[in-house]
């Protein structure tokens, strides 16, 4: 996640949309890091998030390779991003 943040940095006046990279622990606890991290949230930018990426486990020797997107309203574009990663 560091390396892509990194990696956009350059080209952040092309970038049409807002981008945020999020960093957390404690997540196996309960999701106390990325809880807390939306608990923060206002109700418009809880609106205004059309997507959201998570990476977890990828060094984990446990991995599966799979995209998943979770139950609930899923966003325009989340099809075509899906498509994407798989």
């Amino acid at each position: 996640v560091l390396e892509t943040a990194l990696r956009l940095a350059p080209h952040a006046g092309e970038v049409r949309n807002r981008v945020r990279f999020a960093f957390w622990g404690a997540e196996e606890e309960g999701m106390i890091g990325s809880g807390h991290y939306v608990d923060g949230l206002s109700e418009r930018e809880r609106r205004e998030t059309a997507l959201v990426l998570n990476f977890e486990t990828i060094a984990s020797p446990n991995y599966a390779r799979m995209v998943y997107h979770g139950t609930g309203t899923v966003p325009p574009g989340t099809d075509t991003v899906e498509k994407v990663f798989t």
